[in-house]
C-alpha cells in the first residue's frame, strides 16, 4: 500500500476525507519546511503542516535557539503563522508532522496544549516517517483528542 493510500484509509477512519492532491501538496511543503528549519543545536530537523478545509496549507518548521527555552517547535510555528495569516484554525482539517530522523516524532506537550487551543480535538494528527529523502509508506494516525486526552482548561 502507497504511503497516499495508507494515509486516505486511516484518516477516513478518522471522519476526515482527505484527498491525493492534497497530500502530494502537504508531501512537498514537509519537504520544504525541513530544508527550512534551523536546528542547529540538536541537529534534528522538524516540519509540520496544517491542512485546512478550503484546499490552503500552512507549513512551519523548528527553530531552535541557543537558550532552548526560546525554540519554537514546527507545530507551533504552523499555528502561529496560520494565526498571522488571519486563518480560522477551526477550519483545519488535519496536521501532518515529520522529521528528518528515522523514527515517529510526536508533538510535545506544549504543541498539543497549543494545538488543543486553537484546533478542535477531533482533529487527526498524521504523523510521517523520513527515511532519508524518501517518506515511508505507512503513517501513525490519532485525532488530537487521542493525543491529548486530558489537556488544561480555563
Amino acid at each position: 500500500m502507497s504511503l497516499i493510500n495508507d494515509i486516505i484509509s486511516k484518516s477516513a477512519k478518522k471522519n476526515v476525507n482527505l484527498k491525493e492532491e492534497e497530500i502530494k501538496k502537504v508531501l512537498t511543503e514537509l519537504d520544504i519546511m525541513l530544508t527550512r528549519s534551523y536546528s542547529k543545536y540538536s541537529s534534528i530537523k522538524v516540519a509540520s503542516v496544517l491542512c485546512f478545509k478550503n484546499g490552503d496549507i500552512i507549513g512551519g518548521c523548528n527553530i531552535e535557539n541557543s537558550s532552548f527555552s526560546h525554540t519554537v517547535c514546527a507545530e507551533r510555528c504552523a499555528v502561529f503563522s496560520s494565526l498571522s495569516q488571519g486563518k480560522d484554525l477551526s477550519q483545519v482539517k488535519a496536521v501532518f508532522i515529520t522529521s528528518s530522523e528515522d523514527s515517529y516524532f510526536y508533538p510535545c506537550g506544549a504543541c498539543r496544549q497549543v494545538l488543543k487551543e486553537f484546533i478542535p480535538l477531533s482533529v487527526p494528527i498524521i504523523i510521517l516517517k523520513k527515511n532519508n529523502s524518501i517518506f515511508n509508506e505507512r503513517s501513525e494516525v490519532y485525532t488530537l483528542g487521542e493525543l491529548f486526552p486530558y489537556p488544561f482548561n480555563l
